[in-house]
């Protein structure tokens, strides 16, 4: 037996969707598909690992010398080279860490200068040649040259957000973050958008919400985010945002469409949901009864989704799931690290 086989049989997990009524034997696909994870530090270094095998066994990267030992939030591939990770700070500003083979080494770019003691909470670099990177004290900056040079923009007064999520359609960029009060609460969320790529940026109307959790841009009208426990809608560029579903399990973390109708949000207590009329009806997803909290999706097409995200304390090891065919049956991934996991990227997947 090879030991991809044997791997996948250890990995096979068959559960449900509760609105399932028939059971479907899957095996895994014969051509895999690349990612990369990251998540928190663990034996010194972020952890930062890669599959080639459509997320069912991962190999970790990098090394205590290249990735120092901060937490990583978020990853982001180019291509099957070039692949962004950012972070916590260490020596006083964000960390950006970029590799050009494929994540076989890794190096740190940014200046103090420019990141500042702000982490680094959410990078995109899934269009066209230009990477997006942004974090605490309102930092927005962009390279179009692989991460050589830095762009700073300066977002007027709304510039000490947390921004945490970035989402890119076409020309259109949407950016979401959360404002601290004195005591450290979330008081104010911002959503801006911008329709030129970047050079201009305006305020949506953020309406009555909590914490900005998540943003998904189909087209430079249709929108996703989701906030607290809900995923809200905009058909008109953020002029109008309405609710289209509530988990009554928790805080949903991540929102993803693969088209207009193919919509999946994730969060809490390990449930999925997805929707495939436009988000006018949802069904639930639980890959597997542990309570994990699901952080990030990554979709390929209307029938491949992956999964990850973290553990509740004290374990806090990560999770990866794979599915081919819509949920109705799920694939374990094979951590060799004992962390949690923030952020996924899949070279052909959106995110």
């Amino acid at each position: 037996m090879s030991q991809r086989k044997y791997i996948s049989g250890l990995v096979f997990l068959m559960l449900f969707a509760f609105s399932c009524s028939h059971h479907d034997v899957v095996v895994p696909d014969e051509d895999g598909f690349t990612g990369w994870i990251a998540g928190e530090s663990f034996d010194g270094y972020g952890t930062m690992l890669k599959s080639g095998d459509n997320g069912l066994s991962w190999f970790r990267q990098g090394s205590v010398s290249q990735i120092p030992g901060v937490d990583m939030n978020d990853i982001s591939a180019m291509d099957q080279n070039y692949i962004w990770a950012v972070g916590d700070t260490l020596m006083g500003y964000g960390m950006i860490m970029f590799s050009a083979d494929g994540g076989l080494t890794w190096e740190r770019q940014g200046t103090k200068a420019m990141l500042d003691s702000a982490a680094m909470l959410a990078v995109y670099a899934k269009t066209g040649s230009r990477v997006w990177v942004c974090g605490e004290k309102g930092k927005l900056i962009y390279s179009d040259d692989k991460g050589n040079n830095w762009n700073p923009l300066i977002l007027d007064s709304l510039s000490k957000a947390a921004f945490s999520g970035i989402s890119v359609s076409g020309n259109s960029i949407w950016l979401i973050g959360n404002i601290a009060d004195t005591l450290g609460n979330d008081s104010t969320t911002v959503i801006l958008h911008s329709t030129d790529g970047g050079q201009q940026f305006a305020a949506s109307h953020p309406g009555s919400f909590t914490r900005l959790n998540s943003i998904f841009a189909i087209s430079d009208t249709l929108v996703f985010l989701t906030s607290g426990s809900t995923v809200y809608k905009s058909i008109d560029g953020g002029n109008q945002w309405y609710p289209v579903y509530t988990s009554i399990t928790g805080i949903i973390r991540d929102v993803c469409a693969s088209s207009e109708t193919n919509i999946w949000a994730a969060g809490e207590q390990g449930r999925a949901f997805r929707s495939t009329d436009g988000g006018a009806t949802w069904m639930t997803h639980w890959p597997q009864s542990g309570k994990y909290t699901l952080n990030e999706i990554s979709l390929l097409d209307t029938a491949r989704i992956w999964l990850c995200g973290s553990g509740n304390f004290p374990g806090r090891r990560g999770i990866v799931y794979y599915s081919n065919n819509a949920g109705r049956t799920w694939f374990i991934g094979n951590l060799p690290v004992d962390a949690g996991i923030r952020g996924m990227t899949f070279v052909q997947g959106v995110r």
